[in-house]
């Protein structure tokens, strides 16, 4: 998968890769200092304290399920999404009770929230809502 999107993004995919490794490091790190010594201390947590203190409570969240069906918006550029991530509701299937309904949208995991994707978006989930009303 790097090296499709080494060839498709170029130089600059390996520069952000090694960037995201860095932090993924980063974060482990502070998550495991988090752990140990809580947000405690002088003064208000540190970015990477409130990110690592972040990430520790998702990673600790059991979601219950929902009976309603709900509608998962999922980006078409993401390159990551297998058949079989696509049939389990890119993992929303455990708590998806009522069922579930995948809707591609424009652009990738974040530029879909970005123009001009996130106009496509707004205008899917407005009818999504519309429909549930």
């Amino acid at each position: 998968m790097h090296l499709h999107l080494l060839r498709r993004r170029g130089l600059g995919y390996l520069r952000s890769a090694v960037a995201s490794r860095m932090e993924t490091i980063q974060n482990t790190l502070e998550k495991q200092r988090v752990k140990r010594l809580g947000l405690g201390g002088a003064g208000d947590p540190s970015v990477s304290q409130f990110v690592a203190a972040n990430t520790l409570a998702i990673e600790e969240y059991q979601a219950q399920p929902y009976a309603g069906a709900i509608t998962i918006f999922r980006a078409q550029e993401s390159v990551f999404d297998t058949a079989e991530t696509i049939e389990n509701g890119l993992g929303w299937r455990p708590v998806a009770a009522g069922g579930f309904k995948m809707e591609d949208v424009p652009g990738g995991h974040l530029s879909m929230l970005q123009r001009p994707f996130v106009s496509t978006l707004a205008e899917r989930l407005a009818t999504t809502l519309d429909q549930v009303r």
